[in-house]
């Protein structure tokens, strides 16, 4: 699926999304993948995010190797922002949550045990609390 502009002189693509075939295709089996490109002003896209036939995704990366790979070769930022002015628990503006389940309750409220990040408006700083 392209999406395109007219330069005055021809067509050229600002997005795409693409569909490839990964792997030799068998018997109901049609291993593929999608790639999601954008033009940054070039002649051509570049494919920006990918989701590979096992379910990875890759941002910045056409070949992710973890459910969720994000790279680029100059280093890159993160950034979650909440929008709202109204801040959760009066002072969390987002917390990210790493974390296994021992009981197979709900990973939000009932850490097994992992690690939370929470940054928090009052301060220029993020905390890393670990619950083992």
């Amino acid at each position: 699926m392209s999406f395109q502009g007219y330069d005055g002189d021809e067509y050229v693509s600002s997005a795409e999304i693409r569909a490839y075939i990964d792997a030799t295709p068998g018997n109901d089996s049609m291993p593929g993948r999608l790639a999601f490109m954008t033009n940054a002003g070039a002649a051509a896209v570049s494919t920006r995010m990918t989701i590979t036939d096992s379910g990875t995704v890759g941002i910045g990366t056409g070949n992710p190797t973890h459910q969720l790979t994000i790279g680029n070769v100059s280093g890159g930022t993160m950034t979650f922002m909440n929008t709202s002015t109204n801040l959760v628990n009066d002072y969390m503006l987002g917390r990210i949550n790493f974390c296994g389940l021992d009981d197979g309750s709900d990973p939000l409220t009932n850490f097994g045990y992992g690690a939370a990040i929470i940054g928090q408006a009052a301060q220029d700083c993020f905390y890393i609390y670990n619950y083992n």
